[in-house]
């Protein structure tokens, strides 16, 4: 996994070289896969796709971060490299950074018939972090309203175990929008899969609360923040990351997977 990432980390700021690098992968892998084109310049990589799916695992590769996303991106290459059989989808999306476009664009094209599993922020922290409920504004009637929407109890629960299998500390908590969010909100079963410090946990009840971006972090030790570390907040190099969290997300879902 973490070659992939030295692969991706001079490329991150490129979205077509992004996107052109996950095609080279699956193809050298043989690993079926197709784009789809939702915008002039908006492509979602949908991987495996067959009428026996079960289950999406998906990460955006638009960010220009690697804590955001491009280790979940490393994380979902290294699992296809598996033999993931029929059961499973990988979805990469495009313009998460950009209110979730490339969800919309996939869920408006195929609907949300399949519970999703989506990743994000899984190259640093000590904790795995699963999604209990999800908090945003979406727009009615043109303006902006706080919603907060529960996450696929299901799911959550058949990640708390495999969380446990693999020896790995978790905690539940609601969590901030992102393409879980969007697919929740369309109706769709989702959860979200992340890595987290103790530092992070506080920092979402602010955010959920509203607090202002000036307060965020204070009093919080900035360095063992994983959201500190990510835009627009900060930036998170790969000599931030640890080869731990990624393992620790790449055991928990082949696990998962098994259950499928």
């Amino acid at each position: 996994m973490f070659k992939i990432l030295k692969d991706l980390a001079p490329i991150a700021q490129d979205r077509e070289r992004k996107m052109q690098y996950i095609l080279d992968q699956l193809h050298e892998q043989r690993t079926p896969c197709q784009l789809q084109q939702f915008e002039p310049q908006g492509f979602n990589i949908i991987v495996n796709q067959s009428p026996q799916n079960r289950v999406i695992l998906s990460a955006h590769y638009d960010g220009d971060d690697l804590n955001d996303n491009l280790c979940s991106v490393a994380i979902l290459l290294k699992l296809s490299e598996m033999s993931l059989g029929v059961e499973t989808m990988l979805l990469f999306t495009d313009l998460e950074e950009q209110g979730g476009r490339g969800m919309q664009a996939f869920v408006d094209q195929y609907g949300t018939p399949l519970p999703m599993v989506v990743l994000e922020l899984t190259g640093r922290g000590d904790t795995v972090l699963l999604g209990e409920s999800a908090f945003g504004f979406m727009p009615y009637q043109g303006v902006p309203q706080y919603k907060e929407i529960p996450l696929d109890k299901y799911l959550l629960m058949m990640l708390e175990g495999c969380a446990c299998t693999v020896g790995s500390r978790y905690r539940k908590q609601a969590v901030p929008p992102a393409d879980h969010f969007i697919y929740a909100v369309a109706g769709g079963r989702s959860s979200l899969l992340s890595m987290a410090h103790s530092a992070d946990f506080g920092v979402i009840e602010r955010m959920r609360r509203g607090t202002p971006l000036m307060w965020l972090f204070e009093g919080i030790n900035q360095h063992e923040s994983t959201i500190a570390n990510i835009p627009p907040y900060g930036r998170t190099n790969l000599i931030d990351l640890r080869r731990e969290s990624m393992q620790t997300i790449y055991d928990l879902l082949r696990c998962f997977i098994k259950k499928i």
